[in-house]
């Protein structure tokens, strides 16, 4: 299988017309979820010559792929299911290579750009098969790739896995400076060499191995910067990331820091949980070692948001703003909804909440808040951005993740230079990037503009700008179709 391919690996330079006919044939295919046989069926009418081969065992195999009766993985014998997972897995790699090729190709050629008004990433998300972090991850390792032959080589064969093949190019990035291209082509292939024996990880650390033994002379030039720039990534490299945890609703979170101010982290953080401890032991509750962190950093949290003067994001101070029936706030029953991630919590979550929180009367009964302010003013005011929040649930350009504390208030019918209305009927949530993308460019015809409008429900619609075919493209986010 390996050899048939290998062979396939070269990524064909279609005229785009064809380009975009085997993307649009192979859709159906993936949208059923049979992706083997969709990318199988692609590789055969995208380069016929390249998966001939005489070996009459490969053929039936690609066969298989493509979507021939298999058996089920329960009836397999142990032997043949081992033979499977090996197999299936080198094929999963060959053909995951294969599309990030793709991929490349029309990032270098800004298609969809050309043909769609996104950019590749945003492509790929409005097409419900990536998230937007993936799909933005998988253009940067396209480009990684093909800039990297032997390691795309290696992926589109089915020798290293996608993972792997990311640790190997992720890795050459940091080589030093000295090296030419044909040493950190051989440095590329000596990592390669040794993915049968590591992992993606090992194989990240391997990097200075390799280096040693294809250029051994700027080995101790290496060691003595490898210091500084090692201070230099892990400050370029600090952050702290998060994501609702799909099973319970909760949050996780990750993130880096430099080495100096994670030793600070660890030492506050581990010097208030030991206190948290003693005084849950002192109470006869069992506090684990990781309950009382994660209590600590909560405490931080806490008193930094209630000291005066707090921080402002978006226009606003940084609040939980829940929406949820005044009836089952006073009475603690039922669920409320947190405007930010959209996530279910108890209305006795709530009431506690509201003991120490101000809380803002937008759905609960209060007094109305001035929510249309016509011509009179240019910016929303916060109480406008909490509606819009509520309404939008995020950017609301289609394929977007980013959540209401990330977005910017757009004018979306008009803008306020072209008298439009700074109310909420007219306004819209996008993020930076996609507020960037659909901002009206005075020196523009309209047909070169993004057009917005909205739906009976006061849900935003997003009207491409005009297409070669002379029609605009009317698209809407999916999360206001459900």
């Amino acid at each position: 299988m390996q050899a048939s391919l290998a062979a396939s690996a070269p990524v064909v330079h279609l005229p785009e017309p064809e380009w975009w006919g085997m993307v649009d044939a192979a859709a159906p295919a993936v949208l059923e979820s049979d992706w083997f046989g969709a990318v199988a069926d692609l590789f055969a009418r995208s380069d016929q010559e390249a998966l001939a081969t005489t070996d009459h065992q490969q053929q039936g195999r690609a066969t298989d792929l493509a979507g021939a009766a298999e058996p089920e993985p329960w009836s397999l014998p142990d032997d043949v299911l081992m033979a499977e997972l090996s197999a299936v897995g080198a094929a999963a790699s060959a053909l995951r290579g294969r599309w990030l090729g793709l991929v490349a190709e029309a990032e270098r050629r800004q298609l969809t750009l050309r043909t769609h008004s996104v950019p590749t990433a945003s492509w790929l998300a409005a097409g419900t098969t990536h998230s937007a972090r993936q799909a933005r991850a998988d253009v940067r390792l396209a480009g990684l790739l093909e800039g990297h032959a032997p390691v795309g080589d290696a992926l589109r064969a089915g020798r290293i896995s996608t993972e792997q093949a990311a640790a190997i190019a992720t890795g050459l990035e940091h080589l030093p400076d000295r090296l030419d291209q044909s040493q950190v082509e051989a440095v590329a292939e000596h990592l390669v060499q040794l993915a049968d024996e590591f992992n993606p990880p090992a194989l990240r650390r391997l990097v200075h191995h390799a280096v040693a033994v294809v250029a051994p002379e700027v080995v101790a030039e290496h060691d003595r910067a490898s210091l500084e720039r090692a201070e230099r990534s892990q400050h370029r490299n600090r952050h702290v990331g998060w994501k609702t945890d799909p099973e319970d609703g909760g949050l996780r979170f990750w993130g880096k820091l430099d080495a100096v101010n994670g030793e600070l982290f660890k030492q506050h953080l581990a010097a208030l949980a030991s206190g948290q401890r003693c005084a849950d032991a002192a109470m006869g509750v069992e506090t684990t070692p990781g309950q009382a962190l994660a209590d600590s950093l909560m405490l931080c949290l806490t008193h930094h948001a209630g000291c005066a003067g707090g921080p402002v994001k978006g226009g606003d101070h940084t609040r939980v703003v829940v929406t949820l029936d005044h009836d089952a706030l006073r009475a603690a029953l039922g669920a409320a909804s947190l405007v930010e991630s959209d996530e279910l919590v108890t209305a006795a979550q709530v009431r506690h909440l509201a003991c120490s929180a101000g809380l803002l009367p937008l759905v609960l009964d209060g007094e109305s808040l001035p929510l249309d302010l016509g011509r009179s003013q240019r910016l929303f005011t916060p109480a406008q951005r909490v509606v819009l929040a509520v309404r939008d649930r995020g950017c609301s350009f289609p394929g977007c993740d980013r959540p209401p504390s990330d977005c910017e208030a757009h004018h979306g019918r008009d803008p306020w230079w072209r008298s439009g209305r700074t109310d909420v009927a007219d306004g819209v949530l996008v993020c930076p990037h996609h507020h960037h993308l659909v901002e009206p460019n005075p020196n523009l015809p309209d047909e070169r503009n993004w057009l917005i409008d909205f739906d009976g429900r006061g849900h935003p619609v997003f009207h491409s700008p005009v297409r070669s075919n002379g029609k605009r493209v009317v698209q809407q986010h999916h999360r206001y179709r459900t």
